[in-house]
């Protein structure tokens, strides 16, 4: 493996008798490089009984590593080289379990540790204990070797860690962290922090201190999604939840013909504060926001003293009077959907520290276009800074023309994920991804949305986008009735030439402003490539309820608790969907060849649509008696 901190666990169980529950041994795999030439043995014990075929389970954990040869060598005496017991410094090891073969301590600072010593499980098996010698500053890390009977070893390591002395000018040595969930730290450098990656440091202060800790970040990819959030935990908070406040964006550094530049040489410094307590250890966390291949390289971290208030929050932000709707003054951005027409608003902002000012944003902004940004900066008494950002938009009328509008699709409110929106392409909306706009009709319109869409997953039957309106300040849900699934046409057809068309039906009051989402629902690379969108006018309501509803390709009737459904053959092979009258869906089925009967829980009426294979669409009411 080429990662920190991965694991193997071997469970063997019989195969026609058990299920697999976690047990056998794990060991940690030693950080040595990919491919065969850099693989290293790991011995797992096992005892087995004459005539039993056994399933063996070999599980990854905590990060990944290549698996190249299994083989077997029979022994003579005990195979047990585990341990029972684990002391440091005559107290056992409280989450101590034999099959887990490593362990992190936090201890106080300046702690010396008169001994680490482990006793062995099975009599017969060596326990050589690790020899300690001066007291422990940073992180260091002590093994416990076992040897079996039969001669299998099995090395338990306790890592230990005394936090580190924070003071005006202190320098952190990168390698010295105290958890990693996978990110590699060298003495120059921790490399490559991706997504959802982070790294942990323990450190403490000898009296009440506010804190600033710089870190000197490399990053060569476009920064507008690439952030770093540092926050600070007690040691034994069990809970960790993202804060706005503490989370920047990474500078990035381009030459002259735009390429992108990594390492120390055009590193940007940014800068996080927090308070910290007097002899009380804390656990800085670095954790990384991107939708890049990577957020950051860090090169370098360290500290300064602040003695006056850090608190540049907010008390109060309004707009025109009135506090922003969900305000928090540890949230930092702000959609705010404004009235058709609006020209101008006036913001106005409170610090919550009295010797905290707001230097930029205030007063008078005039909003230009359908879209207007502003930054609202609030700077504390010690010089640390955070900004608001309030991101207003109107919405787009929808002025037909000739009974059809093409849609501007850059032309986005609000985008979540990686999805990239432009005039030209959405490209790439994933699973739970979605792009968001904001228009209203001068008059009662029903319209259809007209995608043009293009799939190349392996597999499109869960290839699908939701189109749907909600109210501006409301709470979006999915609608399924308004959920179609994408055609796909092979492997890796996302190109425009392998686009297919996806009609949407909408309906849109006088004067009422909406917010359109086009929303993403896969199990695969991605729903679709959006490459066109066009709305043309049309009637979208599905008429009166029947007994026995036709179209030129269906006929649906319901008898005796079924709904019943014929077909043409353009639509075997496809799906239909039932719909009873509270929008819940309750059946999602296949469509075979000739009549189809489906089991509904009660009398009454139901929508009925059915989706071809091409993505056609019939849908209808109808009653069952």
């Amino acid at each position: 493996t080429a990662r920190v901190g991965s694991q193997i666990n071997v469970t063997f169980y019989k195969t026609e008798t058990e299920t697999w529950v976690r047990g056998g041994t794990t060991l940690a795999i030693a950080k040595n490089g990919w491919g065969i030439a850099n693989g290293s043995e790991y011995i797992f014990p096992v005892s087995l009984e004459a005539g039993i075929v056994y399933t063996m389970r070999v599980s990854f954990e905590t990060a990944g590593c290549n698996l190249y040869a299994v083989s077997f060598i029979k022994t003579v005496g005990s195979t047990d080289a585990t341990l029972s017991d684990i002391k440091v410094n005559g107290a056992s090891l409280a989450d101590f379990d034999p099959a887990n073969t490593s362990y992190t301590l936090a201890l106080p600072p300046n702690t010396w540790i008169a001994g680490i010593e482990g006793t062995a499980n099975d009599a017969n098996a060596t326990v050589e204990n690790p020899e300690i010698g001066d007291p422990i500053i940073g992180k260091s890390s002590f093994a416990i070797n076992v040897t079996s009977e039969s001669g299998i070893a099995t090395v338990y390591t306790v890592n230990v860690t005394t936090p580190v002395l924070v003071d005006e000018g202190v320098s952190l040595a990168l390698d010295g962290y105290f958890y990693s969930n996978g990110v590699n730290a060298s003495a120059t450098k921790v490399n490559n922090m991706n997504n959802n990656d982070y790294i942990e440091y323990y450190v403490y202060t000898e009296y009440d201190e506010n804190v600033e800790m710089t870190l000197l970040c490399g990053n060569g990819y476009d920064p507008s999604n690439s952030y770093l959030n540092v926050s600070a935990l007690g040691i034994n908070d069990t809970t960790w939840v993202l804060n706005d406040i503490y989370t920047k964006r990474i500078p990035t550094t381009y030459d002259e013909s735009m390429t992108t530049q990594w390492g120390a040489a055009t590193a940007n410094e940014i800068s996080f504060v927090f308070p910290m307590k007097a002899e009380q250890p804390t656990l800085i966390r670095i954790y990384s926001i991107t939708d890049k291949g990577n957020a950051a390289d860090i090169h370098g971290m360290s500290f300064k003293l602040l003695f006056e208030s850090i608190d540049a929050t907010l008390s109060d932000l309004q707009v025109d009077g009135a506090t922003v709707p969900g305000f928090d003054p540890n949230k930092t951005s702000y959609a705010v959907p404004l009235p058709a027409g609006a020209s101008s608003v006036s913001l106005a902002a409170t610090a919550n520290d009295g010797g905290a000012s707001v230097e930029e944003g205030i007063g008078s902004l005039a909003i230009t276009g359908f879209k207007t940004s502003d930054t609202i900066t609030v700077t504390s008494a010690s010089g640390f800074s955070i900004d608001y950002k309030l991101h207003f938009y109107t919405p787009l009328e929808l002025a037909f023309t000739e009974d059809t509008l093409s849609v501007m699709m850059g032309d986005w409110v609000y985008m979540n994920g990686g999805v990239n929106a432009t005039n030209e392409r959405i490209n790439s909306i994933n699973n739970e991804e979605y792009v968001e706009y904001y228009l209203y009709s001068a008059s009662d319109k029903d319209v259809h949305l007209i995608l043009n869409v293009a799939c190349g997953n392996v597999d499109t039957t869960y290839a699908k986008i939701n189109v749907s309106t909600y109210a501006p300040g409301s709470e979006w849900t999915l609608d399924e009735a308004k959920t179609l699934n994408i055609p796909g046409q092979g492997l890796g057809a996302w190109a425009v030439e392998f686009a297919s068309e996806v009609k949407y039906n909408l309906s849109l009051k006088a004067g009422e402003a909406v917010v359109l989402r086009v929303y993403g629902i896969t199990n695969g690379a991605g729903a679709g490539d959006i490459y066109s969108a066009k709305l043309v006018e049309g009637k979208t309501s599905y008429g009166t309820a029947i007994e026995t509803a036709y179209t030129s390709a269906v006929k649906v009737w319901g008898a005796q608790g079924y709904l019943n459904v014929r077909c043409d053959e353009a639509f075997v092979g496809g799906t239909v969907q039932i719909y009873d009258l509270s929008g819940r869906l309750v059946k999602d089925e296949l469509i075979d060849a000739g009549r189809n009967a489906f089991k509904v829980e009660r009398n009454g009426l139901y929508l009925v649509k059915l989706v071809s294979t091409s993505n056609a669409v019939q849908t209808v009411k109808c009653i069952v008696r």
